[in-house]
């Protein structure tokens, strides 16, 4: 019984992916507008834009520093250096979002960042806890993909927001 359920679940998913017409190509297509990157480009490098970002939000304790690999693509606010890593290299549109984002991150209280990170490590813990356990302990069949799949939905989430 449990396995017809399982394959009703993936079968309602692959319809709904179809329904939806989700496509990680066409979704990439959106930031790689030539257009947009043309007008990109004229903007200052992205060291220039986090700082006037910080000044705009009159926040002058965040450090910002640049990515030391080359089109690393990666930008990121860790709460507990108060340190803003910027992408090196990168000139696509979207990364005046990116750093914008980057620095609404620098001024939200760090109790907040603080909290993400715990609960992102205790679920990732937590999760490989009870795939391990399901290894060696008879667990029913549902409860494993109810448990896995709900956890893992959890650390998808969590796990992107610790990045952000």
């Amino acid at each position: 019984m449990e396995i017809l359920i399982v394959f009703v679940l993936l079968g309602l998913l692959c319809v709904l992916s179809f329904v939806f017409n989700f496509r990680i190509e066409d979704m990439k297509k959106y930031g790689e507008n030539e257009k947009l990157n043309k007008l990109a480009e004229k903007l200052p490098d992205n060291l220039t834009i986090c700082k006037d970002i910080l000044k705009i939000l009159e926040n002058s304790s965040t450090k910002v520093k640049e990515n030391s690999i080359e089109n690393s693509g990666t930008s990121l606010y860790v709460s507990s250096k108060d340190t803003i890593t910027i992408s090196k290299g990168v000139t696509s549109f979207a990364r005046v979002q990116t750093i914008a984002h980057e620095c609404i991150h620098s001024i939200q209280e760090k109790k907040l960042h603080t909290f993400n990170s715990i609960f992102a490590n205790v679920n990732i813990i937590y999760y490989f806890g009870i795939l391990i356990a399901s290894f060696f302990v008879k667990f029913p069949l549902m409860f494993q993909v109810t448990m896995l799949t709900w956890l893992r939905s959890g650390f998808v989430t969590c796990k992107n927001n610790t990045r952000s």
